[in-house]
C-alpha cells in the first residue's frame, strides 16, 4: 500500500469510528452527490521527504464534508472530529510509520445549492520502515 493510500484510509477509519460521522455517506463507498450528509478523504498531493537512511513520503489530505440545509448544527463537531482525526494519527500504518501529523487549515461556508461544505487540510509525515 502506498502512503498515501495508508494515511487515507487511516482517516477515513478514524472519521467511521467517530459518533459524528455515523450515517455519513461516502466514507466507506463513493456516493450520489444528493446522499447528504457525506464526507470524502482524498489525498492532495504525496512528495519525497526521505532521509539518508530510509524511504519518507509527506502527504497532503483533503477531508471534504457537506451537509444539507437543517443540518447546518452538525458541521461544526464533524469538523473538529475531522481535524482530530488527522492529527491524533500516530504508529504504524501498513510498511509506513507516523513521523508528525498535523492540521493545515480548516475552513467552510455555503455552497450555492444551499448546502454547506467544510475542507480539512492535513500534512502527515511517514517513514518506510
Amino acid at each position: 500500500m502506498s502512503a498515501g493510500e495508508a494515511v487515507r484510509a487511516a482517516i477515513s477509519n478514524a472519521l467511521r469510528a467517530r459518533p459524528e460521522f455515523v450515517g455519513v455517506d461516502g466514507l466507506v463507498r463513493d456516493t450520489s452527490p444528493n446522499n447528504l450528509p457525506q464526507a470524502k478523504v482524498e489525498v492532495a498531493g504525496a512528495t519525497d521527504w526521505s532521509a539518508k537512511a530510509c524511504k519518507g513520503r509527506e502527504i497532503r489530505t483533503l477531508t471534504t464534508i457537506r451537509v444539507s440545509r437543517g443540518q447546518e448544527m452538525r458541521l461544526p463537531m464533524m469538523i473538529v472530529a475531522a481535524e482530530d482525526a488527522g492529527t491524533t494519527l500516530q504508529g504504524a500504518l501498513g510498511d509506513w510509520q507516523v513521523g508528525s501529523a498535523v492540521l493545515s487549515a480548516s475552513r467552510s461556508g455555503p455552497l450555492p445549492d444551499g448546502t454547506r461544505r467544510a475542507v480539512v487540510e492535513h500534512r502527515v509525515r511517514v517513514m518506510a520502515h
